[in-house]
Order: structure tokens, then C-alpha cells, then sequence
């Protein structure tokens, strides 16, 4: 997994270089191509389960109590999996046409 985000972090922070100060339209258009809205998409998934991975191994080597423990990784687990979500669906929105509100 680790290896798959190395390329697809320098992709996004050469994505984020290019289109700083890129209006909607150009970067809309740009996500419509078949290649970047791709990576950006990949990137965005291989991060999130990437994060859920390393804050799983913290808690577990660090929250002793099996109760709390237990929260927390509901809790990480469940909150990354929502941001993941709300990334896709806003990047789904983009390329549609029917934009971030």
C-alpha cells in the first residue's frame, strides 16, 4: 500500500503545484481526462485506507484499556471512512459538472 502512495504523493502534490491557482473550470476540465481524475481518485482511497492502517497500529499498541480501545478504532475507522467518502463524492461532483457548494 505504502509503495502504490509514494508515486501517487508526488502525482497529487504536482497536481496541487500545477493547479493552485487554477479557476473551476480548468480544473474541472482537467479532472474530466481520463488519467487525472483516475489518480486523483487512487490517491485519495490509497490514503484514506492508509491512514486507517497506521492509526489502527497506535491504538493498538497504545490504548490498553479493551473498552476504549475498542471506541477508538470504531471511531478512526469509521471517520476516516466518512472523510474518504465525502473526498470522493465532492470529486465525483467536480467532474459532473455539478460542482462543490
Amino acid at each position: 500500500m505504502a509503495i502504490a502512495l509514494l508515486p501517487l504523493t508526488l502525482w497529487f502534490l504536482w497536481f496541487l503545484a500545477r493547479l493552485l491557482e487554477a479557476d473551476h473550470q480548468t480544473l474541472r476540465a482537467w479532472l474530466a481526462g481520463p488519467w487525472q481524475g483516475a489518480l486523483l481518485l487512487a490517491y485519495l482511497l490509497t490514503a484514506g485506507y492508509h491512514a486507517v492502517l497506521g492509526l489502527q497500529v497506535v491504538i493498538e499498541d497504545y490504548v490498553h484499556r479493551p473498552a476504549l480501545r475498542l471506541g477508538a478504532l470504531l471511531a478512526v475507522k469509521l471517520g476516516l471512512a466518512l472523510l474518504t467518502l465525502v473526498a470522493v463524492v465532492a470529486l465525483i461532483r467536480i467532474v459532473a459538472g455539478g460542482g462543490v457548494p
